[in-house]
């Protein structure tokens, strides 16, 4: 069955067609669990998030601040609905001050407090391609200060890891070889002729909170009773610069979220961790999300703009939805975009509008895997009050 778009508002509805009569769910075997997903910039956190809902409705792209608020993405199966709240990269009020322009209470510093403050799992992500073997200072201030929130360790871009030992051992200090409560034990290996590869003795990744100093102590009491982003960066840093990991993740994840593997088993998990309801759903059953249709677009405008333009120009350019047209029947139904890009220079706009070919494939790729229906798409390059084209 297609999607029904009413004129006045879309819901971004997913539809399966199946040719079993399913029994009808009562509230009595329905489950469900808010997840929130954190970690720092441009480690995949969209990536994964779509991955787990089985949608492309983050925006992705290969730059940092990609993501500026909360997106919510549900998955509703097997009786149970993740709901799913993909939130921005922690930085510092620096950073989004002299790279996204923002201010303080911004939503690139302050949404992924409002996740947490929801959620009732965390979900950290860490890429696997980082040369700091540790989790971030900022991350370790949330998962101290939200200590009450049970949280699993994805580690994303395993794809691009040559030798899968190395992720073992990431995993061991990143965790600081507990997880579950029990302790990361490594086997001896025998190597053939080369002989027997031993266990080194145990290495001591952290010390215990009973032996720190006084006053590191009093510091660690007064920053856990302020939020993340009113704590300055370099406030966590001296807090948390000589700590690696969290003793107290559940599980561990390796996974791509490009190639999907591993995610299928996260996702599972999540749904054993999901709780029985009384009544609803929180969100509707077939929806994938409640973000306005205008919004989900201009997000993915912006996030190939910065795929295809130097940083320096993508981050100064602004995106305008001007129209989203809905026409056709329930059989056949066609969705007209037109959205204007505002250069404030000129030759910003020359450069964008060379892409912009790429950009609008692009762009409607991933709606077609939101929207049922045709999806024509008009992207322009404005200067002023003047519509820019490719420079000759």
């Amino acid at each position: 069955m297609p999607v029904q778009f009413p004129k006045s508002h879309i819901t971004v509805m997913r539809w399966v067609q199946t040719s079993i009569t399913l029994r009808p769910e009562t509230p009595s075997n329905r489950t469900a669990l808010r997840i929130a997903v954190i970690g720092p910039p441009n480690v995949g956190k969209s990536a994964v998030t779509n991955s787990i809902i089985n949608a492309d409705l983050c925006a992705v792209s290969k730059r940092m601040d990609t993501t500026r608020f909360n997106t919510v993405g549900v998955i509703t199966e097997n009786s149970c609905q993740l709901v799913v709240v993909d939130s921005p990269g922690l930085v510092g009020i620096k950073h989004a001050r002299d790279v996204v322009g923002a201010h303080s209470e911004s939503t690139v510093l302050t949404d992924p407090e409002k996740a947490i403050a929801r959620a009732e799992h965390l979900l950290v992500v860490h890429d696997a391609t980082l040369p700091g073997k540790y989790l971030s200072h900022r991350i370790l201030h949330i998962l101290h200060r939200y200590s009450h929130i049970p949280a699993t360790l994805v580690i994303n871009k395993i794809d691009l890891i040559q030798r899968q030992s190395d992720l073992l051992e990431l995993a061991k200090i990143l965790t600081n070889g507990i997880v579950g409560g029990q302790k990361i034990v490594t086997q001896p290996v025998r190597l053939g002729k080369l002989g027997e590869v031993k266990v080194k003795d145990e290495i001591k990744l952290h010390t215990t909170f009973e032996e720190k100093e006084e006053k590191w102590k009093l510091q660690y009491n007064r920053l856990m009773n302020k939020p993340t982003y009113k704590i300055g960066w370099g406030e966590t840093r001296k807090l948390f610069g000589n700590e690696c990991g969290w003793p107290n993740f559940d599980q561990i994840f390796f996974v791509s979220a490009i190639t999907r593997k591993g995610i299928d088993g996260l996702r599972a998990h999540l749904q054993s961790l999901s709780h029985p309801l009384e009544g609803e759903y929180p969100m509707d059953e077939e929806s994938i999300t409640q973000k306005k249709p205008r919004l989900i677009c201009s997000e993915h405008i912006r996030s190939e703009i910065l795929n295809h333009l130097p940083g320096d120009v993508a981050y100064n350019l602004r995106v305008n939805v001007l129209e989203w047209d809905i026409s056709g029947d329930d059989d056949n139904v066609k969705i007209r975009i037109v959205a204007d890009v505002i250069c404030d220079k000129l030759h910003w706009a020359h450069l964008l509008a060379k892409s912009i070919p790429k950009i609008e494939e692009n762009v409607c790729h991933h709606l077609r895997n939101l929207f049922a229906g045709y999806i024509e798409i008009c992207i322009r390059a404005k200067h002023g009050k003047e519509v820019i084209g490719p420079k000759q």
